[in-house]
Formats: C-alpha cells, structure tokens, sequence
C-alpha cells in the first residue's frame, strides 16, 4: 500500500539547504582569495620599495638575494617550489611571493640565518603558501575548472608539498625564544588537516552533486511509492546525508583556516610596510633601524605561535548557529562522531586509491 512519510518533504529540503551551504563557503573562499590578491599586489608595491632602498632592480632580485642566503636543501625546496608555479601558470607569482616576502623578512632581521629563527619562519612561510594555494584551488574549481586540469593539481601539489614541509618542521624544531614564538595552537592542531580539507572538500561539481542525490530519493516526495521503496530510499538519503554534512563541515572548516591564515597574512604584509617607513625615515639612525624591525618581527612571531586555527567543535558550534537561523530540518544529521568516522573512512579510501 502507498506510504508517505512525514518527513520526506523535510529531507528533500535538507539535502538543497547542505548543497547550498557547501556552494556559498565555496563562494566565499573565492571572494576572500581575491580579495587577497589585492593585498598581495600591494605589498610587492612595498617590497619593490624595500628593494630598491637596499640596491636590487625588482623585488625578485631581493627574494632571490634572501634565498641564497638560506642553507642549500632550504634554497633546493624554494626552487622546487618554484618549479611547480610554473605549472600553475602566471596565477601562481602571488603564491610564492608569500613565502619570498617572508624571507626577506627573515634575512632583514638576521633571524633566519639561526636555527630556531629559520623554523619560524620555514613555519610561516608554508603555513601562508599551503593555504594560498589552496583557496587558489578551490577558486579554479568554483570558476569551473576541472579537478585533473594541469592547473588545478599543480597549486593542489604546492599546498600538499608546503603542508608537508610545515608539519616536518614543527617535529624537528620547536619554536623558541630566539624567535619569540610559542607553538600554541598552530602546532596543537596542526596544518596536516587543511591537506586532507583539500583532498576530500573539493566539490567542483556543486550543482550536479545534489541533483544526482535528489534524483535518486526524489521519490521520497510522491504518495504513490510503495512504503518498502521508500524506506530504501530513506535509508539512501541517511548515507547521502551524512556524505554532504561532512563534506559541508569540511569546507566550513577549509574556509575558517583560510581566514586564519589571510588574517595572518596581514600581519606579514603590515610587516613590510613597518620596514619600508622605518628605512624612508630619515630621522632614525641606521643601527635603530635595524633593532626597531627586528622587534617589530618578534612580535608577529609571537602572534603566529597563537593564530587561533579551527577545531572541530567550533565548527560544529558555528554550523549550528546557522542552522538555527535558519530554522533548519536538522533531526537526521549526523553527530560530530559520525562526520569525523566518516572522514577518516574518505581518508583510508584516499590512501588505497
């Protein structure tokens, strides 16, 4: 006999109203990375100043001075680096210009020339890149970019290689008073986790991904399915579920580090502009200078070792809020336990993959 289940209406609503979300935090990582590029554009104005003040042509030149005073295997990773933006195309100069920003920051001070000051800032820089270039990837995807495009997978393996050098370094030096750095919560949570945000928060197909799940327990909706079919289709739609609520979480989450990371990033670039007015000033002595920057850099060092990165339960917390808001249907979605089980679930799938 034909059933229709109370709720069906509520669970077509719920699977439009995740899809959306996922959409709109895509879209926002979009916006925050242009809106960054901006910046970024800005503060090579202010790096092209700093240049020219200490005898270089461009500011390639003085990055390229900054490298070369750094030990060989740190010179052989930028330049693998570097390599890899040449895959990415003219997209990419912004997203090594963190990291080359950062050095000359490093060499101006001195401090990245000691072993402790060279973590920290190894720290920062791949820390700035990796999250760089993955906003720039979902931006690609969001544009409609396909997920194997040369561009897509070369910023994709600059956020995997710069995550990865960040987490190395984190277990071979801590940060230390030479620097002025505390881990904090950086190295309690860890940037490992926005490589996997990478791996398994890509939804370039936004539209298709809920039409193909509507399409299947569209059904749901309509008296005349047999109540045995509709009850598969219930249980579909609980796997469907707990599939676009953990992805949802995921982009969430790759959205608030990226917001932690641009909002970082700020502080680098106000760093430079603090060093190009202290070297225009006329009225301070040539040693001051020197000393003013270098306390200047010990401070953002410090705030670095206490950027207030994402974790789960703030996530989750913020979801919530937003559901409420919006007085979503929220009775079947998963718990917090069962999105992190199934992540580790994509994870395994991933390595076998």
């Amino acid at each position: 006999m034909p059933v229709l289940y109370s709720d069906n209406v509520n669970r077509i609503q719920r699977v439009k109203d995740l899809a959306n979300d996922i959409a709109t935090y895509q879209d926002e990582i979009k916006t925050q990375n242009e809106n960054q590029k901006a910046k970024d554009e800005r503060a090579y104005n202010t790096l092209a100043s700093i240049a020219k003040s200490k005898g270089f042509d461009t500011p390639e030149e003085y990055i390229q001075h900054a490298i070369d005073a750094l030990p060989a295997e740190e010179q052989k990773k930028y330049n693998e680096l570097r390599d890899q933006m040449k895959k990415a195309g003219h997209t990419a100069d912004m997203v090594i210009f963190v990291s080359g920003a950062v050095a000359t920051l490093g060499l101006a001070t001195g401090l990245a020339l000691t072993d402790k000051g060279l973590a920290v800032f190894k720290s920062i820089g791949n820390w700035c890149c990796g999250v760089r270039a993955t906003a720039q990837v979902v931006a690609l995807e969001v544009d409609g970019a396909a997920i194997g495009s040369e561009s897509v997978e070369a910023f994709s393996n600059i956020a995997r290689q710069s995550f990865h050098e960040f987490k190395g370094n984190l277990a071979d030096v801590s940060f230390g008073a030479e620097a002025g750095a505390d881990v904090g919560s950086m190295a309690a949570e860890g940037v490992e986790e926005v490589g996997a945000l990478l791996k398994f928060g890509r939804i370039a197909s936004r539209v298709l991904v809920p039409l193909a799940i509507l399409a299947t327990i569209g059904g749901l909706i309509y008296e005349g399915i047999e109540g045995h079919n509709q009850m598969v289709k219930c249980q579909d739609y609980l796997r469907y579920i707990l599939d676009l609520a953990s992805k949802r979480f995921m982009v969430r989450k790759l959205k608030d580090h990226v917001e932690a990371s641009f909002g970082f990033m700020d502080e680098i670039y106000a760093l430079l502009m603090f060093e190009d007015m202290v070297n225009q000033d006329e009225d301070i002595p040539k040693e001051k200078k020197a000393e003013k920057i270098a306390k200047k850099v010990k401070q953002t060092a410090e705030k670095f070792g206490k950027v207030k990165v994402p974790i789960d339960d703030t996530v989750v917390g913020s979801l919530k809020i937003k559901d409420e808001n919006a007085d979503s249907w929220t009775k079947e979605d998963p718990k917090l336990n069962q999105i992190q089980a199934h992540l580790e679930e994509l994870k395994k799938k991933e390595k076998k993959d």
